[in-house]
């Protein structure tokens, strides 16, 4: 086979390995939501957010102020959904 054809031989089984590894991941994306789906919030305060998203609390307030951390209000104390913010570090590739 010459060179080019082996190339694109290559190329083209790379995009099949690679397609089927993105169903994969697709599939285990889908069950690990409906794992977290099945299980209660865990609210957390403050401390927490800084803790799992690893930033300080005065950033911590300032996403809370700007809306990108979805907060929960219980008179004066503020929670959040923690399961909520892994997932959002997790997309925001934190």
């Amino acid at each position: 086979m010459s060179r080019p054809r082996q190339t694109l031989a290559e190329t083209r089984a790379v995009a099949r390995a690679l397609a089927l590894l993105a169903q994969k991941i697709e599939a285990q994306t889908i069950a690990i939501e409906q794992l977290r789906a099945g299980q209660p919030s865990q609210l957390g305060r403050i401390e927490d957010v800084c803790r799992v998203l690893n930033i300080s609390p005065a950033t911590a307030h300032r996403r809370i102020r700007d809306g990108s951390i979805k907060v929960i209000r219980h008179g004066r104390a503020l929670r959040f959904d923690l399961a909520t913010l892994t997932t959002a570090s997790e997309a925001r590739g934190l």
